[in-house]
C-alpha cells in the first residue's frame, strides 16, 4: 500500500523542493530512555513528552525507543510548524546514531523486524502526506540536555520541568517552551 501511495504521488508528480538539500524550515531535537520519549523544537516552541506502559517498556529496545521518538517528534512538531512553506524541510537531531541512520535509510524486514518496520513505514507515510523532506543529524547526548529531560523527568509536572529547563539552560526562558500532551492517535499508534 505505501508503494502504491509513492506511486500516485509520483505520476502526480514530485516537487524539487521535495529531493533536493536546502536549508530546513524547522529544526527539532528528541530523545528516548528506558522508560519514556520526548522532544523539542526551539523554533515551534513546543515540547512533549510520553511515559511508556509496562508491557512498552519491556517490548521496545532503546534504539527503537529513539525511533519511535524521533518520528512522535516529527508528526508534533510538523502540526505547530509556524512556516509558511508548502514543501517544509524538517532537520530531526537525535543522539542515537541508528536513529539518524534509519532516518535516511532504512531496510527492515517486516517479518524480521516488525517494529522498525512499521515505524519506518508511518514516518514515511507522514512525509508524504505532509509534502516534506527529512534531514537527520546526530547530536552527542552530553548536548542533548532538554530532550533528554522531556524522556526522563516524569516525576516533576509540567511547570516544575519549565523551571528546571530554564535553570539549566540560560537561553531559554519560560516563555519559550510550551508543554503539549501526545495526541492520542499517536499513542493509540505507540501502543498498538
Amino acid at each position: 500500500r505505501l508503494w502504491l501511495d509513492f506511486l500516485s504521488s509520483a505520476k502526480q508528480g514530485i516537487s524539487l523542493n521535495r529531493i533536493v538539500f536546502r536549508k530546513p524550515t524547522l529544526h527539532s531535537f528528541s530523545d528516548a530512555s528506558e522508560w519514556g520519549i520526548g522532544g523539542f523544537s526551539p523554533h515551534t516552541g513546543v515540547g512533549w513528552r510520553y511515559e511508556f506502559t509496562e508491557g512498552q517498556h519491556k517490548t521496545f529496545t532503546l534504539n527503537c525507543k529513539e525511533f519511535i521518538g524521533l518520528v512522535v517528534d516529527s508528526v508534533i512538531q510538523s502540526q505547530y510548524d509556524p512556516s509558511p512553506c508548502p514543501f517544509p524541510c524538517y532537520l530531526h537531531w537525535s543522539d542515537s546514531t541508528s536513529t539518524v541512520g534509519w532516518l535516511r535509510k532504512s531496510n527492515f524486514l517486516p517479518d524480521e523486524q516488525p517494529i522498525h518496520d512499521e515505524v519506518a513505514r508511518f514516518h514515511a507515510r507522514h512525509m508524504r502526506k505532509m509534502n516534506a523532506c527529512n534531514y537527520s543529524q546526530h547530536l552527542p547526548g552530553s548536548e542533548n540536555v532538554v530532550t533528554d529531560c522531556f524522556s526522563r523527568d516524569f516525576h516533576l509536572t509540567d511547570d516544575q520541568l519549565i523551571t528546571m529547563l530554564t535553570s539549566l539552560d540560560a537561553s531559554l526562558s519560560p516563555s519559550m517552551i510550551k508543554i503539549v500532551q501526545v495526541p492520542d492517535n499517536l499513542i493509540c499508534w505507540i501502543s498498538k
